[in-house]
């Protein structure tokens, strides 16, 4: 009918999955085909009978709510065409940020995703979106998704794949000039890939997902975007080099020279790789001089914090696929292997040493994971110090208006519009309590719902016993603290460690008066077997007749059913072993809908843990082997469930209110999701990476690119010179058995041959011997000054006082002089005296 015509625009953009206004549009269009189209608005309305649609035309206020939201949809869209986002005039639609991901959860309706990096990729688009930032994504359109997860008889996980088709997506096929579908080329061993794309709109930001399933193309090479994450080192390697290489040449097809392009995580770091092959190729750069401004415009992001998470292919595969580097990328092979490698790992090629190769800003996910991938990446920057590593963090962050319960949203003031961080810090703290336990109770109730309607449907699939079930459903009565654990079945998550004791965990969730139930969700991948037995026995825990209806595992962890935990559960639970969880975001989503963290002190968690806002598993003692950790660890949960929160969340006072729990609350609503949220953590990047990284493209390429011709050359100059300086003597005084208030001093004689001494830098690097930075503690670096000798030789001399006594181990270095990140690439250009 005319008067709904409107759904259809607004349902071929991505933004309605964030206005609750919109969402609830479609669903009252027909409930039930809503939940039967997996909330996918193009398949209900394709599906929808015309007496439901008739009934809507006829219904005033829908028709009137209808209009008020495509108001603020066309609104909102209109901006995106100003050509003025927040971030300046460096920052345009016309040169705008290549965000590269090997997966985006936008909507559980578009389920090309299998975890955490796709929900953060997909989240900061969305704030790209919201902040009217000139960003385009890239990814891959998986036809089977990730897998689709059953559960079996015997607790073991079954998996079946998912069929997306983009003709019932609001997905729209990427065509050429000519209106023929635009068609990209790869060429492979045997054969040449034909790959097509399809664009999603996410709000302001488009996303352009690739698509090997093309006719033309042989069937195994039709299946290499078939599915996420699946077949071989070889699938793997077809897979990135299609986002990589492929995703290069789209863009360059579609007319799009972006000024940024971002990596996030090593799958796309061949995106780079082919982008420097290009520019040489069209702009008549030479491969260095098309690298060094590839260098300078790049920013990457890892998101592991353990090797194995980091791609490896060895030479033989990878020559398969670049045999042709001297031609097609302007390179010998040595040279294409030597951009992936490091002096300790072999002929292994790594991808997360490619990305560096090709960045001049890199960073961890959160403050610790800075920390710790700088000691990961020590090998491929084997002359600094590890506290000296240029690894940056930029701390994760969740997509308020996609994560809190529109209900919440209201309560903060947040009607007809998006939540946003200043409602969280300046309401949070006034609502009152009594309502914010309402509230909370109402979310609880909506979950437990879920979860009866979830655990009966998938009974009646397997044909499972009545009996289980109904001792199952039993347990959802009343006003239990409901517990969630929910993620990824990787062996480190250690989901086992609330069962080392299952009589004490009996005994807690079997206390009549104080009622506690736990809810697990996650997927194990296909082919980690321990991440599968760690599921299997949670699983055959739940059907026991110690934990049945206390303790319930959920089929098939989406984006649907993370939203409906994280607004409902009470307190989430994070024990992974510590320094393996790079951030972490759910326990972000569950503060900002009211809930309450459970965490070991890793990822996020310290930095946003202040003792009022939720509680941290850690009593500050580390035991290295792992298996004394966890016995310690769980001892540790079960006293804090027992003794502090049970009984807090129990605790009524008069009116039955749990104040002291509201208390908590309050104060983890008011802290925790101002700072955490994607649009502070893209403002970050915005200030941090993007805004003068698009100021070095644009300074780079002025003038037919003779800033990039001259910064190529400049380093050329510089590596050439660093070869033929010569040490000549260095003098340490004062370091000896040194005291607080000595004096020391130091002295290097340096033959600097063609280079002038501005362009050097000297120090003195001193510390203690025993502790962190390659064996340095509390690490002082002294600069020493340039005093002429005659001729080409310099003395470079410095004098300091002790602030602290002891013994030092201490050396004198060497370096490039690097002031600007354009010089990323100087880095690596140390002497050692």
């Amino acid at each position: 009918p005319t008067a709904l015509k409107p759904l259809e625009r607004i349902a071929h953009n991505y933004w309605w999955a964030w206005n609750h206004d919109a969402v609830a549009l479609f669903e009252r269009l027909s409930p039930r085909k809503w939940a039967a189209a997996g909330h996918n608005p193009i398949q209900l309305l394709r599906e929808a009978f015309g007496e439901d649609l008739d009934e809507r035309a006829r219904d005033a206020a829908y028709v009137e709510a209808l209009a008020e939201v495509a108001k603020r949809f066309d609104e909102y869209m209109r901006e995106r065409h100003t050509d003025a986002p927040a971030g300046g005039a460096e920052l345009s639609w016309k040169h705008p940020i290549a965000y590269f991901c090997a997966e985006f959860a936008i909507h559980e309706s578009l389920p090309i995703y299998s975890g955490g990096l796709g929900v953060l990729a997909g989240d900061h688009l969305k704030s790209a979106s919201d902040l009217n930032l000139p960003l385009v994504g890239v990814g891959l359109f998986y036809r089977k998704g990730y897998f689709r997860q059953r559960v079996g008889l015997g607790g073991e996980q079954l998996a079946h794949d998912a069929e997306n088709d983009p003709a019932r997506q609001p997905l729209e096929l990427v065509r050429d000039d000519a209106g023929d579908p635009l068609e990209i080329r790869l060429q492979f061993p045997s054969s040449e890939l034909v790959l097509r794309a399809w664009k999603a709109q996410v709000g302001r930001v488009p996303l352009y997902l690739l698509d090997s399933d093309v006719p033309s193309n042989r069937p195994e090479d039709r299946s290499i975007t078939a599915q996420l994450y699946g077949g071989d080192h070889e699938a793997r390697l077809r897979q990135e080099i299609v986002l990589g290489r492929g995703g290069a040449r789209l863009l360059a097809r579609l007319g799009i020279e972006p000024a940024v392009l971002h990596l996030n995580e090593g799958h796309a770091a061949f995106a780079p790789l082919e982008r420097a092959a290009r520019l040489a190729s069209e702009r008549g750069l030479t491969y260095e001089e098309a690298r060094a401004l590839v260098r300078a415009t790049t920013v990457f992001t890892t998101h592991t914090p353990v090797p194995a998470g980091h791609d490896r292919f060895s030479e033989d595969l990878l020559r398969r696929y670049f045999s042709d580097a001297p031609i097609s990328l302007g390179l010998p092979w040595e040279r294409l292997l030597a951009l992936g490698q490091s002096d300790d790992r072999g002929s292994e090629f790594n991808m997360t040493y490619l990305a560096l190769n090709f960045a001049s800003f890199a960073n961890g996910v959160s403050q610790l994971h800075r920390d710790v991938s700088r000691r990961l990446l020590q090998p491929y920057w084997p002359k600094l110090l590890e506290l000296e590593l240029p690894v940056d963090g930029v701390t994760n962050g969740v997509h308020l208006p996609t994560w809190t319960s529109p209900e919440l949203a209201a309560a903060l003031g947040a009607q007809r519009r998006a939540v946003g961080a200043h409602d969280f810090r300046e309401r949070a703290a006034a609502l009152d309590p009594r309502a914010l336990w309402e509230l909370r109770s109402r979310a609880r109730a909506k979950l437990l719902a879920t979860v009866r309607t979830r655990l009966s449907a998938s009974f009646v699939e397997r044909n499972d016993s009545p009996s289980v079930l109904a001792r199952m459903l039993a347990g959802l009565d009343g006003e239990p603290l409901v517990i969630g654990f929910a993620r990824r079945f990787a062996p480190y998550k250690r989901a086992q460690l609330l069962f080392r004791d299952h009589e004490r965990l009996a005994r807690l969730v079997s206390d009549a008066r104080r009622p506690v139930r736990f809810l697990f969700a996650g997927k194990a991948h296909p082919a980690d077997k321990l991440g599968q037995d760690i599921l299997r026995r949670v699983v055959e825990l739940s059907r026991s007749d110690a934990f049945a209806g206390k303790v319930f595992f959920l089929e098939d962890y989406d984006v649907d059913l993370a939203r409906s935990m994280v607004q409902g559960v009470d307190v989430w639970l994070n024990n992974p072993v510590r320094e393996l969880e790079a951030s972490g975001t759910s326990g972000m989503k569950v503060a900002a809908n009211g809930g309450l963290n459970l965490s070991i002190a890793d990822g996020w968690w310290i930095e946003a843990a202040d003792g009022t806002n939720g509680w941290t598993i850690a009593d500050g003692r580390v035991f290295g082997p792992q298996e004394l950790q966890d016995e310690h660890d769980s001892a540790v949960l079960y006293r804090m469930l027992e003794e502090d929160i049970a009984p807090l969340f129990h605790e009524r006072d008069a009116a039955g209110l749990p104040q002291r729990w509201l208390e908590r609350v309050k104060r983890s609503l008011a802290t925790i999701p101002p700072q955490f949220n994607t649009d502070r953590m893209v403002g970050e990047y915005r200030e941090r990476a993007y805004r003068p990284l698009a100021q070095s493209w644009y300074a780079l390429t002025a003038k037919d690119d003779l800033g990039a011709r001259e910064l190529a050359a400049r380093h050329a100059r510089l590596r050439k010179g660093f070869a033929e300086l010569r040490v000549l003597g260095t003098k340490i005084i004062g370091l000896d058995a040194a005291k607080v208030g000595d004096g020391i001093e130091a002295q290097v004689d340096v033959d600097l041959g063609a280079l002038a001494p501005e362009e050097i830098t000297a120090e003195l690097v001193f510390g203690h011997a025993r502790g962190a930075g390659n064996g340095l503690h509390n690490l002082s670096v002294l600069p020493l000054g340039p005093v002429a000798r005659g001729g080409r030789v310099y003395s470079f001399v410095g004098v300091q006082r002790l602030q602290r006594s002891g013994s030092y181990s201490y050396g004198v270095r060497l370096r490039a002089r690097v002031e600007r990140h354009e010089d990323a690439a100087l880095r690596e250009l140390v002497i050692w005296a």
